[in-house]
């Protein structure tokens, strides 16, 4: 149940070392092999992320004017366990530049359309505590990116107090004291203390479920905001058994795609289900809802993660023309991470291959761009795997992606 807060800690961290709360922090440039903000961060998008506090004040959220069909653009909410609740952007509707009001939800969460004329809408968050994620796509890494940064520097977070009128309950500030202490300790403690400290703010998203998690919770020995461990109680035995929940959904809540490829059941939107929750925590945390992004895995190696010798290569093909059929400013790439989700170091500084990319058929003819072949070209191409400190021949440069030197 709470292993996805040992995310939002993350987050939160580096929010009060940058600002504080309701801050947003955008990205300098595009994400590199530095970049540990964001776990399995992509090099398509500038960032911004805010960690959001619900407790005093609501956040009107100004979000600037994009041209239709130039880009894809995502300004997301989450609840600290990872769900999306909301997300307007591009996809799959292109909402309106203006102001829109964040606040809790009294008893409902999501989207509503505003007739206030100083709100385009408001957003109900079922949490008093969160993430606010916008990505907008980058066309290449020289103009356009400055198009983008203007972008960014017009989405702004900016308090405002609640209205007196609203009879919610009181909540616990978020502060930097909410995380203290937990260096050390072990994972499941970890996540115990944080499931405890963030309980109060952060209730269930199925609001049917509360009674029998503030039970079942309760049980466990989290009370009054801090968890006390029964006795008798194996932690490490728990925690054993909670992966075993955890990889059963790795295996059983997988939709095959076809050719070695899968995706997860679940993505941003998880319910009750949260073993889906938390194997998607691990694997990158803060996964939007599908209307969104797809996150397909190679199903070659267990959940995906593929391991070569360092004298080893993978290809994967492309067949059939350009992959893959991409609707008006819609991107995809593939992109190379280590074993903890971060981008690999490399000369070249390539972290991802993909329709922005000088990617090329065996003949040299580019596959993207006005030199390109026909759009019903069907020809194959190929993405390089291999190791980073192993160069492959000149032919093979634009389409290699370098992977980790260990495998």
């Amino acid at each position: 149940y709470g292993f996805p807060l040992l995310g939002f800690a993350q987050v939160s961290l580096l929010a009060f070392e940058n600002g504080g709360v309701n801050q947003l922090q955008r990205s300098p440039g595009l994400a590199n092999a530095s970049t540990t903000s964001v776990v399995t961060p992509n090099v398509d998008t500038l960032y911004g992320v805010a960690v959001f506090d619900l407790a005093v004040d609501d956040i009107v959220v100004t979000i600037p004017s994009i041209p239709e069909n130039e880009r894809y653009y995502s300004f997301a909410f989450f609840d600290p366990y990872g769900t999306n609740f909301v997300t307007l952007g591009s996809e799959p509707v292109p909402i309106s530049p203006g102001n829109y009001l964040l606040r809790r939800g009294s008893k409902t969460w999501g989207f509503e359309q505003s007739n206030n004329k100083d709100y385009q809408g408001y957003i109900d968050s079922p949490t008093g505590n969160g993430v606010f994620l916008t990505r907008i796509e980058v066309k290449n890494n020289n103009t356009d990116i400055s198009v983008v940064e203007g972008y960014l520097n017009g989405t702004n977070l900016s308090p405002i107090p609640r209205e007196s009128g609203d009879s919610l309950p009181e909540l616990p500030p978020l502060t930097p004291a909410t995380f203290a202490g937990l260096k050390g300790l072990s994972t499941p403690l970890q996540t115990l203390e944080l499931t405890a400290r963030l309980q109060a703010a952060n209730p269930p998203f199925n609001v049917t479920d509360a009674a029998f998690i503030d039970a079942t919770l309760f049980a466990a020995g989290i009370r009054n905001g801090t968890y006390h461990q029964p006795a008798g109680i194996d932690l490490e035995k728990a925690n054993t058994l909670a992966d075993a929940e955890i990889g059963i959904y790795s295996e059983t809540g997988r939709q095959l795609l076809g050719n070695q490829w899968a995706r997860y059941n679940h993505q941003g939107l998880y319910g009750d289900n949260f073993a889906a929750r938390s194997l998607l925590a691990q694997i990158g945390y803060l996964n939007l809802q599908e209307s969104q992004a797809i996150y397909p895995f190679s199903l070659t190696e267990k959940d995906g993660n593929t391991s070569i010798a360092h004298n080893e290569a993978l290809l994967y093909t492309f067949v059939g023309g350009k992959p893959p059929t991409l609707s008006p400013g819609g991107f995809w790439s593939v992109t190379m991470y280590d074993a903890e989700h971060f981008l690999i170091d490399n000369s070249l500084n390539v972290y991802a291959l993909g329709d922005r990319s000088n990617l090329t058929y065996p003949d040299g003819t580019p596959v993207y761009g006005p030199t390109s072949g026909p759009e019903n070209d069907a020809r194959v191409f190929q993405i390089l795997i291999q190791a980073v400190d192993v160069a492959p021949p000149q032919n093979w440069t634009n389409n290699w992606l370098p992977a980790p030197s260990n495998g």
